[in-house]
């Protein structure tokens, strides 16, 4: 039977979805079903394996009952799944422990404690990221130091994605973009041996998979996943991409140069390149989709939860609905940048900023309040702020290249004309709406041999419409984002102040 379609795999922290893509790249159907995140010890967060892989099983299970694709015409799997965290088996291919996710704070101390050590800085150059709690090497480091006698039984170490893959296919392997948020020598792009040994775990390393590209063929379906997925045995999976990479990959960023933002909770920014640079300024690093590109990434702390605040807490909201973005957007889109004289810096996060600059102090300000000030001005001022942010972001990358716009924010007209007035760079907004399960599907497509490369997979996107900046109104922001950037660095000693006041320090 003709092979006619893909299936990508998106396991997120609190939600599973199975999609149905035809060899386009056209997305046909979805099965979703919850996550659960196990919450313990106030910055616990954990979830059961097994439970994880039975509630993906039975989303697979749904897509392949309802149709149109009979089970033999599927071509290739793809997948993708919350990155970093802590995911392990012991010999017997059995979970050691539940998982420990990525936004876990266990080991907050463990990584203030590294951060003002000089190994902290190796860490940076050599693994191309910064350190959080929720990080595979500390948390690998935060295992052994805690938990030893788990530590000892366990025989395999890596993340969510290869979990599932391991119970799809029966190979244990570790993906490279999934490695490569922490362990990796990001340049020579294999295990950074040295790390482990100045961490004290040298023996850690003994413990890590094979690695493995995200187009690669890393095995094909068991039968005894088969009958459990509602599959054909013997349907290959490839190795896939940790979320924020199939993301960004899902909604075109696949050549050299391209830039993906996801305008969600957070505000993440991405542009593939093919050659790392390093540095010490705060990005993050990522292997790419294919094994010669990297992903250079920032991410701001927040984004569209500064607009919520406003609707919420100055329209009185009591909740975010299309309605409400329906009523408010043709006011706002009326208004210039810069409205009645409002400055907004997006820093609204409890935990401070991470990007394009890192401040665990820095806040939320709104300046230029006038009696006259209307709430609708305020509203615009607060997606300036967080465009300006996006284009902070930005400012490294020269040219002009389009943007792909991804993430919820993405829905509103306003804000994508707002981000190309802005960036002065043209806005792109993708027909599919689950596009890191396309980003998976796409490396199922080029293991699969239905596209040569990425520079041959153009049919495989679809782009919905394209905003362009409008000339008038990037000449204001140019005027702006100075002011803006002189904003941050002034509040700097305030947001120190406002920290030791809050602890009763001043």
């Amino acid at each position: 039977m003709e092979k006619k379609y893909l299936i990508g795999i998106d396991a997120g922290t609190t939600a599973i979805k199975a999609v149905l893509f035809d060899l386009r790249g056209r997305q046909i159907d979805c099965a979703e079903a919850e996550n659960q995140v196990i919450h313990s010890n106030q910055s616990w967060n954990e979830q059961d394996m097994e439970q994880l892989w039975q509630s993906l099983a039975g989303c697979v299970r749904r897509l392949a009952a309802n149709g149109p694709a009979a089970p033999e015409e599927i071509a290739a799997i793809g997948l993708t799944a919350q990155g970093e965290g802590l995911w392990t088996l012991d010999g017997h291919g059995e979970a050691v422990r539940r998982a420990i996710l990525w936004n876990d704070g266990r080991a907050a101390q463990l990584v203030n404690a590294l951060r003002e050590e000089p190994l902290y800085q190796q860490i940076k150059l050599t693994a191309a990221t910064y350190l959080k709690p929720g990080s595979t090497l500390t948390l690998i480091k935060w295992f052994a130091e805690n938990e030893p006698e788990r530590y000892a039984k366990t025989r395999w170490i890596f993340t969510c994605k290869d979990y599932i893959r391991f119970k799809m296919t029966g190979k244990v392997n570790w993906e490279l973009t999934d490695a490569s948020c922490s362990c990796l020598d990001i340049a020579a792009c294999e295990y950074a041996a040295p790390l482990f040994h100045a961490l004290g775990i040298p023996e850690a390393l003994e413990k890590l998979p094979p690695l493995l590209g995200g187009t690669d063929c890393a095995g094909c379906v068991t039968e005894e996943a088969a009958a459990l997925l509602g599959l054909c045995p013997g349907t290959p999976v490839s190795g896939g991409m940790i979320d924020i990479v199939a993301t960004a990959a899902g909604a075109g960023a696949v050549k050299t140069n391209t830039i993906c933002t996801i305008l969600g909770t957070t505000g993440m920014n991405f542009v593939v390149l093919e050659r790392y640079e390093p540095d010490l300024a705060f990005n993050g690093w990522e292997r790419h989709m294919v094994r010669d590109k990297l992903i250079k990434g920032q991410g701001m702390m927040s984004a569209m939860p500064n607009q919520n605040w406003v609707l919420r807490e100055i329209f009185g909201a009591q909740e975010i609905t299309a309605e409400l973005f329906d009523q408010t957007g043709p006011i706002v889109s009326q208004m210039q940048p810069g409205e009645g004289g409002l400055l907004y810096l997006p820093h609204i996060d409890p935990s401070g900023e991470r990007a394009p600059f890192f401040n665990p102090n820095a806040a939320a300000q709104l300046m230029g309040i006038k009696t006259s000030t209307t709430r609708h001005e305020i509203l615009r001022a607060v997606m300036d702020g967080v465009a300006m942010g996006i284009r902070d972001c930005l400012q490294a990358i020269p040219g002009r290249q389009a943007v792909y716009l991804t993430g919820g924010g993405a829905k509103s007209p306003v804000w994508r004309q707002i981000i190309a007035d802005c960036t002065g760079r043209d806005v792109l907004i993708c027909e599919a709406t689950e596009l890191a399960a396309k980003g998976a599907a796409l490396s199922a497509a080029l293991m699969a041999g239905i596209f040569d490369s990425c520079d041959s997979a153009d049919d495989f996107f679809q782009v919905k419409c394209v905003v362009r900046p409008r000339e008038s109104y990037t000449a204001r922001y140019d005027r702006i984002f100075p002011a803006y950037k002189r904003a941050q660095q002034s509040a700097e000693e305030f947001w120190q102040w406002r920290t030791a006041y809050l602890r009763g320090e001043s």
